[in-house]
């Protein structure tokens, strides 16, 4: 049975590119990245779809982390790692957010890193140097000419 044969919808459906969505520990916001602005940016909704969303990030935001309290989200932006202050009861509201450290770009291009339940600490995995290189093409004129002469001179 696929998610359409049991009633599946979208939780968020505009002609923007949102994506990154990630539960508040308690469960009752997401926060997620949109390119609604123009830019990337994180926003925060309410998970049962009531009231509207709430800009956390102000120069470009992703992938989104909530602390493990819920009072803080932290995000990729810029080269750097950022934190907003956030308070989710009665109302949603954030404070500015702050540049907490910079990110090595092998972090930032693949978005590796979560945030401890503490929110003081962060583990960040960073790509082997080997894995960035850029891909090589390798042509060979001719190889499946020598690869049936190579067979043939095999048997």
């Amino acid at each position: 049975m696929t998610p359409a044969d049991q009633g599946a919808e979208p939780w968020l459906a505009t002609p923007s590119d949102e994506g990154y969505a990630t539960f508040s520990p308690d469960g009752l916001w997401v926060a997620y990245a949109s390119d609604d602005s123009g830019r990337p940016e994180i926003y925060v909704r309410a998970y049962s779809g009531s009231g509207g969303r709430h800009p956390v990030s102000t120069e470009e935001g992703g992938w989104p982390r909530w602390s493990g309290d819920g009072r803080e989200i932290f995000f990729l932006s810029q080269g750097s790692l950022w934190s907003a202050a956030v308070k989710t009861a009665p109302e949603f509201a954030s404070d500015p957010p702050r540049k907490l450290f910079d990110v090595p770009y092998e972090i930032l291009a693949e978005a590796f890193y979560e945030a401890f339940p503490d929110g003081q600490r962060f583990v960040m995995i960073e790509k082997d140097p080997f894995e960035l290189r850029p891909g090589e093409l390798v042509a060979v004129p001719g190889w499946v000419e020598e690869m049936k002469a190579r067979v043939a001179a095999a048997k």
